[in-house]
């Protein structure tokens, strides 16, 4: 055969540069902009936890409990018998009155002992039923603060005192606390006390 023509040699080299990966060919392609969202789509896709109201009654109660021994602590110092309603007690027997009727500043010691008892088994996990012991236990508080004679004088701006009447304040909110946060459904998905709820197991194929 004869010699290339001379066109037929500079289309050969041309077509052969074009064939090898040069800068233009190794230049990245536009990425769309659907893949891109997409992509951050599944990254903060992940399911947000919500906190459950179950941690805020262990904290509600132990509290509330606090305040009621401050009472009672105040109440015995004072003198301070329980006066609810028709029930009358006596300033003298203030510390026996204390173990069953409680004071005017307080609950009963064994009330007192029961909601401790069940804030030890909320903190456990043992939510049930001791998140409804509690819930019970804060609305009869809060129905016995209020039916005091010396808490509704505590209340009020002519019968205030520097101690006991933001006491009765607090004990009165925390009792509230206990029965609204007592009777929230438990949501079993969230975390508790830095524990996650377990969860059903997925069922297999």
């Amino acid at each position: 055969m004869g010699p290339l023509h001379p066109m037929s040699a500079s289309t050969a080299s041309v077509i052969h540069e074009s064939a090898m990966p040069g800068p233009r060919a190794r230049k990245d392609r536009p990425v769309n902009n659907s893949t891109r969202t997409l992509a951050s789509s599944s990254v903060t896709s992940e399911p947000t936890r919500t906190a459950d109201p179950h941690q805020w009654l262990p904290i509600a109660a132990a509290a509330q409990l606090g305040a009621g021994v401050l009472g009672m602590a105040v109440a015995l110092k004072r003198h301070h018998p329980y006066d609810f309603l028709m029930l009358h007690g006596r300033a003298d027997k203030v510390a026996r009155d204390s173990l069953l009727m409680g004071t005017a500043l307080s609950a009963p010691v064994v009330m007192l002992v029961a909601q401790g008892g069940a804030v030890v088994q909320v903190l456990r996990g043992e939510t049930q039923p001791a998140d409804r012991v509690l819930a019970g236990l804060g609305t009869a508080m809060v129905a016995g603060y209020l039916g005091e004679a010396l808490v509704r004088r505590r209340l009020h701006r002519s019968g205030f005192d520097r101690i006991e009447s933001p006491l009765v304040v607090v004990g009165i909110g925390l009792a509230a606390a206990m029965a609204v946060l007592g009777l929230t459904p438990q949501r079993r998905s969230s975390l508790r006390f830095g524990r996650e709820s377990p969860t059903a197991p997925p069922l297999s194929k």
